[in-house]
C-alpha cells in the first residue's frame, strides 16, 4: 500500500471521527444515551445517525409539536419589545420548521393571526387592529404583514425606552446639581436677610414663649423650602425664621433617651391595675333577678356539677281570647283522624298510655287563659 493510499484511509477515519464526537457534542439526555456505548469507526457516523433517525424521526410527531409550541407562546401583559421580540422569533422558528415538513403554513394566515392576535398586549393589539382596518374587505391580512408589523413595533418601543432612560438620567443630573446648589443659595440667603434670631444657629436662652394664636398672626407670605434634611426659612412680622432638621457638625449620631424612675414594685401595681377587670357593672332588672334567682337555688353535685332551678317569667302578657282557635283546631283534627282508622286507633292507644302514665289528667275548672292543642303527624 502506497503512502498516498494510507494518507486518504486516515484522512477518512478522521473525518467521520470528528463528525461523530460533534454529534455527540450536540446530544444530551436520552439521545445521547442511545449513541454513548459506540465504539468509533470509519462507519460509526452512519450508525448513530441511524439509530436517532429510527428513534426520533416521527414525522406526525414533529409536526405536532411545533404546532403546540405556537399555541403555547407566552402572552404579552405589558407591551415590550423584548417580550414582543421574542413572540415573533418563536413563530418564526416554528413556521420554518413546519415548511421543512413540508406543511401548508402560507394557507394558516387567518388561523395563526387568531393565535398571536391573543398573544400581544393591548396597546400593540390595538395598533395592529388600526392598521389592518385601512385595508380593503377582501384584503386580508398575512403572517408576513404581521411579522413586519412587530418588528417595526420592537424597533419603536427600543427608541423610546432609550430615550426615556437619558432624559431620566438628565433629570437625576440636574436634581443632583440643584441639590448641591441650594445649600450655597441657602447660606447666602442667611448671610444678606434679616432674621428675628441673627444668632438661631446658637443655643441661648429663651427671651419670650408665643402661643400658637399669636404665631400664626406674626406669618407672613414669603418662605424658602431647603432640599431635604435642611433648614425652612418663613417670612414673620419679626424677621425671617428658621426651622427643620440640620446636619451635624460631627460624627456623633443623634439619639433620644426616655428615663422612668418608677420603682419595680410601682410598675407592677400600675401593670395589675391596667389589666384588672371593672368590676362595677350595672345590671339590668331581668338580669339582677337572674342572678338573685342563681346565688337562690343552686345547689353543687358531688361530681362538681352546678344544678340550678329553671326561673319563670311571672310578667305574663294577655294574648287575646285563645279557646276559639284551639276548640277549632281540635275538632278538625278529631274529623282528621276519625277518616283514618289505623292513625285513629294509635292515637286513642297513645293518649290512654299517656294518661295511664300519670303525665295528664282531667281537670273540670281551666284557670288557664290561654289554649291549645296537640298536633298529629302522621309519618
Amino acid at each position: 500500500m502506497s503512502d498516498t493510499e494510507q494518507e486518504k484511509i486516515t484522512t477518512a477515519l478522521n473525518k467521520n471521527e470528528r463528525k461523530f464526537q460533534y454529534l455527540q457534542a450536540s446530544l444530551q439526555g436520552e439521545a445521547l444515551n442511545v449513541v454513548r456505548s459506540l465504539e468509533i469507526s470509519n462507519n460509526t457516523y452512519e450508525v448513530a445517525w441511524n439509530l436517532l433517525k429510527r428513534r426520533y424521526d416521527n414525522k406526525k410527531l414533529m409536526i405536532s409539536t411545533h404546532i403546540k409550541a405556537i399555541f403555547n407562546i407566552t402572552e404579552i401583559t405589558k407591551e415590550s419589545h423584548a417580550a414582543l421580540r421574542n413572540l415573533c422569533d418563536s413563530l418564526q422558528k416554528h413556521l420554518r420548521a413546519l415548511e421543512m415538513l413540508k406543511q401548508p403554513v402560507k394557507m394558516w394566515d387567518l388561523i395563526l393571526l387568531h393565535i398571536m392576535s391573543t398573544k400581544l398586549d393591548y396597546n400593540t393589539n390595538k395598533e395592529w387592529e388600526t392598521l389592518i382596518s385601512k385595508k380593503g374587505e377582501d384584503d386580508m391580512p398575512t403572517v408576513n404583514e404581521l411579522i413586519e408589523f412587530l418588528h417595526q413595533r420592537c424597533r419603536l418601543l427600543e427608541t423610546i425606552q432609550k430615550t426615556t432612560i437619558e432624559k431620566n438620567k438628565n433629570i437625576d443630573n440636574h436634581k443632583s446639581q440643584y441639590a448641591k446648589r441650594k445649600p450655597e443659595r441657602s447660606a447666602a440667603f442667611v448671610a444678606t436677610t434679616e432674621q428675628s434670631d441673627p444668632q438661631f444657629y446658637n443655643s441661648s436662652k429663651i427671651d419670650l414663649l408665643l402661643g400658637a394664636g399669636i404665631f400664626y398672626d406674626l406669618l407672613l407670605s414669603g418662605r424658602i423650602r431647603g432640599s431635604r434634611n435642611t433648614l425652612t426659612f418663613v417670612e414673620t412680622t419679626l424677621g425671617w425664621i428658621a426651622g427643620g432638621q440640620t446636619c451635624s457638625t460631627n460624627n456623633r449620631q443623634d439619639s433620644e433617651h426616655s428615663v422612668c424612675k418608677l420603682t419595680l414594685e410601682k410598675q407592677m401595681e400600675l401593670f395589675w391595675k391596667i389589666e384588672e377587670l371593672d368590676e362595677t357593672r350595672n345590671w339590668s332588672k331581668e338580669e339582677q333577678e337572674c342572678e338573685d334567682h342563681f346565688v337562690e337555688n343552686f345547689r353543687r353535685q358531688p361530681t362538681g356539677e352546678f344544678i340550678v332551678k329553671l326561673p319563670f317569667n311571672h310578667n305574663k302578657q294577655k294574648i287575646g281570647e285563645s279557646k276559639t282557635v284551639a276548640l277549632k283546631r281540635f275538632l278538625t283534627q278529631e274529623q282528621r283522624i276519625l277518616h283514618n282508622k289505623v292513625l285513629h286507633r294509635q292515637y286513642c292507644e297513645f293518649m290512654n298510655e299517656y294518661e295511664s302514665s300519670g303525665h295528664m289528667t282531667p281537670i273540670n275548672n281551666i284557670p288557664s287563659e290561654h289554649y291549645c292543642t296537640d298536633n298529629i303527624v302522621n309519618s
